[in-house]
Order: structure tokens, then C-alpha cells, then sequence
């Protein structure tokens, strides 16, 4: 198993944001005005028009996942030496369903660990949960399978975009890509908060450089683990599933 380097990926991140300056940042301000708009009428509308507002907040949602996978599209797309385009922000319709299918299985797979430990601690200490302490406990517990099982499936994205794998096949692959990786992984989002709290630290407007930088950290870090870790990039690997 060969090395993957953190320590490369910030410069190499900084390096391809700085080529590609424009549609990165410009990218970005039309989604947070259109966000800060929606998030101005919800307000405005919460409670006198409920119908408005449902409508504006499954609009919000759209958006959300659009961007999300919109960015790990273009990165990818400049990761491959492309140019990026604005109309590579838009995930095809399947794209959209197999991830929000990917992050339910993931929603579920969390829930029932919070499940399992709720139940474990309750066995032991019934009531546990109405001690501050006992409550503080149980979710330093609880946060590190979650923590685990997100940075496991957090590729699952980068496969759907990439590979157009069926979702419950691109979280296999993502689990398979990590195997050995968890502590780089860790240092990998310690490094990206600290990136960003850089960047809010600048008024603000330095997240307009933070946010690409990270994620296209975390696609180099995908790019790094398919191509020096276990995974082996046979077709139909997990794609039945």
C-alpha cells in the first residue's frame, strides 16, 4: 500500500482553485445570494403563508444538493486537466436521486448506531440520559462510529459523479477506497477546519477561497486512495448492488 500524503494536498488544492479563480468564486456568490434570498423569504413567509414556505424550503434543499454535487463535478472536471464550465454545476437528474439515496442509507446506518449505544447505555443506567454528564457521555461515544461511518462513505458522492454507480455501490466503493486510511482521513478534515476557520477569521469573504480549496482536497485525497490504495478499478465492482 503506497503512501498517501496529506501534506501535498493543500498546495496542490491552492494551486488548481488559483487556475480556475472565476468560476470557483463566482460559482459560489450566486448560490449563497440565492440561498440568503430564499432563506429571507422563509422568514417572511413562516408561519402566514405555510404553503409558500414548504415550497421555498424543498427549493432550498434542491439547491443544497445541487451545489454539493455540482463542486465535486467541476472538481473532479478540473482534476482531469478540463475546463470547467457553469453549466457543470448541474447533476444530472439521476445523479440527484442516487445521492440523496446514498445519504439516506447513511442517515439510517447512523440513526441505528444512536440506537444501539442509546440502548446500551439505557441497560446499564436506565434513565441515564436525564444526567447532563451521562447525556455529555453518551454523544462523545456516539460521535466517533459516526464520525467513522461518515468519513468511510464520504466518496460515495465522488463514484455516483464519476462512475455513475448505483448509490448503495458507490458507498461499497467508498468503504473499500478508506480500508487503512481512517487516520489520514482525520487529519484530513482537522486540516480542512482549520482551513476554514482561516478563512472566516477573514471577515468572511476568505470561505469564497477555503470552501474550493477543501473540497478539492478531500478529490485528490479520492484521486490519491483510488489510485495507491486496495482499491483495484474493475468494472462492475459493488454496481449490481
Amino acid at each position: 500500500m503506497e503512501p498517501v500524503l496529506i501534506s501535498t494536498l493543500p498546495g496542490r488544492a491552492w494551486d488548481t482553485v488559483r487556475k480556475n479563480l472565476t468560476v470557483l468564486v463566482g460559482l459560489q456568490v450566486v448560490f449563497y445570494m440565492a440561498f440568503f434570498l430564499m432563506s429571507i423569504l422563509m422568514e417572511a413567509v413562516k408561519g402566514s403563508m405555510p404553503m409558500v414556505f414548504y415550497i421555498v424550503s424543498l427549493l432550498n434543499y434542491a439547491a443544497q444538493i445541487i451545489f454539493g454535487v455540482g463542486m465535486i463535478r467541476i472538481a473532479l472536471k478540473i482534476t482531469e486537466g478540463e475546463e470547467p464550465k457553469l453549466g457543470d454545476i448541474l447533476p444530472t437528474f439521476s445523479q440527484a436521486i442516487r445521492y440523496l439515496i446514498a445519504n439516506l442509507f447513511v442517515l439510517v446506518a447512523a440513526l441505528l448506531v444512536m440506537f444501539i449505544l442509546f440502548s446500551l447505555f439505557n441497560m446499564s443506567n436506565p434513565g441515564f440520559y436525564a444526567n447532563d454528564l451521562n447525556r455529555y457521555l453518551f454523544w462523545i461515544f456516539a460521535g466517533v462510529p459516526l464520525l467513522v461511518l461518515s468519513l468511510r462513505f464520504q466518496f460515495s458522492t465522488y463514484f455516483i459523479v464519476q462512475t455513475e454507480s448505483p448509490a448503495i455501490a458507490a458507498l461499497l466503493k467508498s468503504y473499500i477506497i478508506t480500508k487503512g486510511y481512517l487516520g489520514k482521513l482525520v487529519l484530513l478534515i482537522l486540516l480542512i477546519i482549520a482551513i476554514n476557520i482561516l478563512g472566516l477569521l477573514a471577515l468572511g469573504v476568505g470561505m469564497l477561497i477555503s470552501i474550493p480549496v477543501s473540497i478539492l482536497m478531500i478529490t485528490y485525497m479520492y484521486r490519491d486512495l483510488k489510485a495507491h490504495g486496495i482499491w483495484r478499478d474493475e468494472p462492475g465492482v459493488g454496481d449490481s448492488v
